[in-house]
């Protein structure tokens, strides 16, 4: 509960990281991520949930199964509390970041007629912004978020190849809606177990359960609401 007393000396910075760091939690996901769908394009919505879902049960599972710490406070001031209590590497916010914004990228760059150097410019500076805020809040070392990114970017040419694959077999197998919610129960069951408290369980459920539903949805979508050609 020990909050460490700061001066700040430039609030271009502060404010600039502070909303950085925020495009990496929960406000920003339940907002951007539905508003994609509703106003933008339901199949670049659709890759990025399941792309985030993924890439933050690694990142959760990766930080509970290394055990490593956070940066020591001192020397560092930690201008956040609510995510202390969690491991440090990886970086979830940068995994998240650069999943975001990449698979955002890749999945319109065929759809939509824009730049391509734009677009990848967006994607760089919206992730860079949330490694950087981790590093500037205190939160996370040069390793946290380099591995994350990493990480990351591995999982997105992993995934890539079979993302359509994936997406039409969610949108119309008959057994979507049971797997849907059968995986990520077996998946919070099988969660590592830790011997202190940790909220990345929590986290990680929550996570699942609105990648399940917004899936759900999806399919339930198609079959019955307006189907996808």
């Amino acid at each position: 509960g020990y909050a460490q007393k700061y001066v700040v000396k430039n609030y271009f910075y502060y404010y600039l990281f502070k909303f950085s760091a925020a495009l990496g939690e929960e406000v920003f996901y339940i907002t951007f991520l539905p508003f994609t769908y509703w106003n933008i394009d339901h199949s670049v919505s659709r890759r990025m949930i399941i792309i985030w879902s993924i890439v933050m049960y690694i990142g959760q599972v990766s930080k509970d199964l290394l055990k490593w710490p956070r940066p020591l406070s001192p020397p560092v001031v930690k201008l956040e509390r609510r995510t202390d209590a969690e491991y440090g590497m990886p970086s979830t916010h940068a995994m998240a970041a650069t999943a975001i914004s990449f698979s955002f990228l890749i999945a319109t760059m065929n759809r939509y007629k824009y730049p391509f150097e734009l677009g990848l410019t967006g994607a760089f500076v919206f992730s860079t912004l949330v490694c950087l805020s981790r590093l500037y809040t205190g939160m996370h070392t040069v390793l946290d978020v380099i591995g994350g990114a990493l990480i990351s970017a591995v999982l997105l040419v992993l995934l890539y190849p079979v993302w359509d694959f994936i997406d039409h077999l969610l949108l119309t197998s008959p057994f979507c809606p049971l797997l849907s919610i059968v995986v990520p129960l077996v998946l919070c069951y099988k969660y590592p177990k830790l011997e202190y408290y940790s909220p990345t369980r929590g986290d990680t459920t929550t996570i699942l359960g609105a990648g399940a539903g917004a899936t759900v949805g999806f399919w339930w979508n198609n079959q019955y609401a307006a189907p996808v050609y």
